[in-house]
């Protein structure tokens, strides 16, 4: 199935075409446990969360929704997607809220939610049973550098979230910039914590398939606590993660620790009580790093590229516009294009 013009070397159709045949692995840990996998059989358990997909009619140029934390079954979904053509649009659980509302303003085929599921929503540990059926064979699908694959989000002036196309030119550019500046190969662990929401977070598995490095995905209630574990190479982050570090190092360095002590205390709790004037410090970094984390996401789109983008208006797929960053921050526009795009029609499903 050919869905535009490719460029050479996509790492997005690679990834799609491909079983991973280096010896990379995929690592989803958090405070209930951890669980690691190869690439390859990561690869295999998505191609079977796409048959199942298939089963239930989703086809090439739909969009699903996926609204939930951190998990195996957000990245099997995320992968599954790009298999079969079909558009996914990541909502944060804090931001957006899972209802009728929602599934209509995103134009949205499936909508996939953890914890208490609302009307026309599904469970996503329903992905889970999927992923041990045998994988299916898949008709080839190959993307042109236009094509979106999902909408991701970004906050304008109003702070109402609004959806932008994000083309596989764009991915392919980004992921191209960072493994220039950084070759990131076998031997690599990269640790990802911030919402797979956010589409740069799911950059990381993409290079991972690609390339051949390590990745772990956790969140930022667990992050410090599965460091010492994991001990990845490199951390995929915002500069908030690193003041806030800095921030619970020099606390410490207050009570009398050494450097290295003190920066082994960011994995572990206190086992003291705190002096009243260092107490937010001395606590454990998770219980006082969420904030730095909601302020700064914003920022951890820094890679340029040539993203071909615009806004998903309410009720419609998104138009797509040539142009670089900058069209990102012109598609969430002035009030007239607003209101153009709000009274945009509604596009009906488009199966194949």
């Amino acid at each position: 199935m050919m869905l535009g013009t490719p460029k050479a070397e996509s790492v997005i159709n690679r990834i799609v075409a491909a079983r991973p045949d280096h010896a990379g692995a995929l690592t989803v840990a958090c405070l209930g446990g951890t669980r690691t996998m190869p690439l390859a059989e990561f690869h295999d358990r998505a191609r079977a969360v796409a048959g199942a997909l298939r089963r239930k009619g989703i086809r090439a140029g739909e969009r699903i929704g996926i609204r939930a934390g951190n998990c195996l079954e957000w990245a099997l979904l995320d992968l599954a997607a790009l298999m079969l053509g079909v558009q996914t649009a990541g909502f944060e659980p804090g931001k957006f809220t899972a209802d009728a509302d929602l599934i209509d303003r995103y134009g949205l085929d499936l909508l996939y939610c953890d914890g208490a599921n609302a009307a026309g929503t599904l469970p996503i540990t329903e992905i889970s049973a999927y992923a041990d059926e045998p994988p299916p064979e898949l008709d080839p699908v190959v993307y042109g550098p236009t094509e979106c694959t999902t909408v991701k989000f970004t906050s304008g002036p109003t702070g109402v979230p609004k959806g932008l196309a994000a083309t596989v030119g764009s991915i392919d550019s980004s992921l191209a910039a960072v493994q220039l500046m950084f070759d990131h190969r076998r031997g690599d662990n990269l640790l990802a914590f911030l919402p797979l929401s956010l589409l740069q977070q799911r950059y990381w598995l993409y290079s991972a398939l690609r390339s051949g490095h390590d990745i772990t995905i956790t969140n930022y209630q667990s992050v410090f606590a599965v460091l010492p574990t994991v001990r990845p190479t490199v951390v995929m982050g915002v500069p908030g993660f690193s003041e806030a570090a800095k921030r619970h190092i020099e606390s410490r360095l207050g009570d009398g620790l050494d450097t290295a002590a003190a920066a082994r205390t960011l994995s572990t709790p206190p086992t003291h009580t705190p002096r009243p004037a260092t107490a937010r410090a001395s606590s454990s970094p998770a219980a006082w790093f969420a904030p730095a984390i909601s302020a700064d996401s914003s920022r951890t789109g820094f890679f340029t590229s040539s993203a071909e983008s615009d806004r998903a208006g309410r009720g419609g797929r998104p138009r797509l516009r040539s142009g670089r960053h900058r069209g990102d921050r012109r598609s969430a526009g002035s009030g007239q294009r607003r209101r153009r795009a709000r009274r945009a029609p509604r596009q009906g499903r488009r199966r194949r």
